[in-house]
């Protein structure tokens, strides 16, 4: 039997490290700045990741599976912060009469007012 040998391109990699270390710093740097205009709004029972996913959602129902597969959110614990959003009043949630399996998120008013609310923030910093 041949042994099959990979040939690894290492500038391709470390390119590609290179690029996930900037793309993490950037995501961590954003979600420090979020957690501040929280802050700054006097919303404190919801984290920046939380507020992520719930400005992601917005005013459109969708099904929580695809969260992930519209790039709204990116993490392991959605079903945590689904339920953290909807026990504070900021999504809605509703089952499928026809999967039972499947439940749908949507922003209540308060959520959507939080949305707006840092939207307004961003649009007077320029």
């Amino acid at each position: 039997m041949t042994e099959l040998r990979l040939q690894i391109d290492k500038p391709y990699i470390q390119s590609l490290l290179d690029q996930t270390s900037e793309i993490s710093k950037v995501y961590y740097d954003n979600l420090e700045r979020i957690a501040i205009h929280l802050r700054a709004l006097g919303i404190d029972d919801i984290t920046a990741g939380q507020f992520i996913l719930l400005n992601g959602i917005g005013a459109e129902e969708m099904c929580v599976g695809d969260l992930m597969d519209r790039g709204i959110y990116v993490g392991k614990n959605s079903s945590y912060s689904i339920k953290k959003l909807q026990d504070r009043g900021y999504l809605g949630t509703r089952g499928c009469e026809a999967d039972k399996r499947k439940t749908y998120v949507k922003a209540t008013e308060k959520g959507r007012y939080i949305c707006l609310k840092m939207k307004g923030i961003t649009e007077k910093k320029g």
